[in-house]
């Protein structure tokens, strides 16, 4: 049951928020992505722990035999990024569609750990692993499965690559304008330099070529036509927070909603529970003001989502409980299910920011409300 639904704001400079906006997802992408790998589970299709080789042979070479397809769900696959993305993609939109590149890149690339023993969050990559597992198991592209399968037969307005014709329905996007604290500078700075710097783990998670990265272009890229249809499953969808939550609502209720069962109960069960929890690796090693180094961020995952704890709750929540499990996006995005509570949360904005807060603020409220 829906409870709340609403919507404000521009969209444009001349043009308001209305119902049929929609918005970049960023990074809440991946939970789209995330639920066409539990739709292949659920049909007996994908096996978590089978060598990612069983449906995609070319990708045991160069160490990668023993990675499993659980592996490439929790970011711990050591692929963060492409280690020739310049000699194939351009910020004007040239090679982000082609699939069969980047999965010939991905396929022979010598992963930066042993498969299985470290994790880094894989920003853009995550994507594009997920999406070659789901066209060699279906034959499709991921857009088009979560399109066919999932988007379309709920009345989902939620894409995977936004064709052009339904781009004039998104909002532009505003650069961000909030201001980081003299301590918050400071690490902005040194991870800004990292990711321009050429073969470091940072630059290969944050698409580096030509001296800049997708995080420096994130405005251009992902608000021009080329960026918005290409099928950048790890951080190039589109939606309406309406249908981001009302994905997340499938999910709180075991896989049925309105009648319709998209997934299996114990599907939902392996996906939604916690599957890693560990150090990150320091992409790059992060140092304070007065010299002290920072210590790398305790991250959790279920299979393709983000569990609620990884942040302070005053930076990014997904409400009070530990088990729920989401995606944020950059920019403020986010969604969520909570199983427990039986209730789900989405939230989409364009001008974009480097906090939460808001959409902390309103998901404290309708709790706040339900314990009345």
């Amino acid at each position: 049951m829906k409870v709340v639904d609403v919507w404000g704001g521009p969209a444009g400079p001349d043009t308001p928020w209305s119902r049929e906006t929609t918005s970049n997802l960023f990074s809440a992408t991946k939970a789209l992505a995330a639920i066409c790998a539990s739709v292949l589970h659920s049909r007996g299709l994908l096996d978590l722990d089978a060598p990612v080789a069983k449906y995609w042979p070319e990708f045991a070479q160069a160490g990668k035999e023993g990675a499993l397809v659980r592996h490439i769900l929790t970011h711990s696959v050591g692929l963060p990024g492409l280690p020739k993305a310049a000699e194939l993609l351009d910020y004007d939109g040239r090679g982000w569609d082609d699939y069969d590149a980047i999965a010939e890149q991905l396929a022979a690339a010598e992963p930066a750990w042993v498969p299985g023993t470290e994790t880094s969050y894989h920003a853009i990559s995550y994507g594009w692993l997920v999406g070659e597992l789901v066209r060699r198991v279906t034959g499709r592209t991921i857009g088009t499965f979560f399109r066919e399968e999932i988007a379309d037969p709920f009345g989902w307005d939620l894409r995977i690559g936004t064709p052009p014709h339904e781009q004039g329905r998104m909002a532009d996007l505003v650069p961000f304008s909030d201001q980081w604290s003299e301590e918050e500078a400071h690490i902005q700075a040194q991870l800004a330099a990292a990711r321009i710097e050429p073969g470091s783990l940072c630059a290969l998670t944050c698409v580096e070529m030509h001296g800049t990265s997708v995080i420096d272009e994130v405005v251009p890229f992902f608000g021009s036509a080329s960026g918005r249809t290409a099928e950048i499953a790890g951080a190039g969808g589109s939606g309406s927070a309406r249908s981001l939550a009302g994905m997340f609502a499938l999910l709180a209720l075991g896989g049925e909603l309105d009648g319709k069962r998209l997934l299996s109960e114990s599907s939902v069960a392996e996906f939604g529970r916690e599957a890693l929890h560990a150090r990150a690796l320091e992409v790059p090693p992060l140092y304070g003001l007065d010299g002290t180094r920072l210590p790398a961020p305790d991250t959790r995952w279920a299979l393709g989502y983000q569990m609620n704890d990884q942040w302070p709750e005053e930076f990014c929540s997904f409400g009070p409980e530990r088990d729920a499990y989401g995606h944020a996006g950059a920019g403020g995005q986010l969604g969520f299910a909570d199983p427990f509570n039986r209730v789900s949360v989405g939230f989409v904005r364009s001008h974009l920011t480097h906090s939460w807060k808001a959409c902390g603020d309103l998901t404290r409220t309708l709790y706040t409300c339900l314990e009345r």
